[in-house]
């Protein structure tokens, strides 16, 4: 009986206790990796979001990342199929400038302030 006992205890405390010293104090979430989107698709959201400007976009955006979402320039600050300069946008994250259409109408809001101005690209419109 009193094998069993020791035996029990062993199993169904001790063992368990040291179990959950191996378990990570914190627990980190990592994010997905980043999607890259298809050039057709990325055209596409370009044309819907530019409109009437969309031949005039899609040079920029073709100079710049070569349509690719992921594309990153400038030292790794520039980010997204219209390069956004991360060093003066800095309230939106890398996450959200790789997405094509976050990174489209940014572009956009870009565009209706600045014209091409900002885009080192703009030369190709000439």
């Amino acid at each position: 009986m009193k094998i069993f006992s020791k035996m029990a205890f062993t199993l169904f405390v001790i063992l368990p206790l040291y179990a959950f010293a191996f378990v990570p104090k914190t627990t980190e979430i990592v994010p997905p990796p980043p999607i890259r989107y298809s050039k057709a698709y990325n055209e596409k959201i370009i044309r819907e979001v530019f409109k009437e400007n969309a031949a005039d976009a899609l040079k920029i955006a073709k100079c710049e990342s070569s349509l690719d979402n992921l594309a990153r320039g400038d030292s790794g600050f520039s980010i997204g199929i219209f390069q956004i300069y991360t060093k003066v946008h800095t309230q939106h994250s890398i996450e959200q400038l790789q997405d094509p259409l976050y990174n489209a109408i940014l572009a956009k809001e870009l565009f209706d302030k600045e014209d091409w101005r900002p885009w080192t690209c703009r030369n190709v419109l000439l």
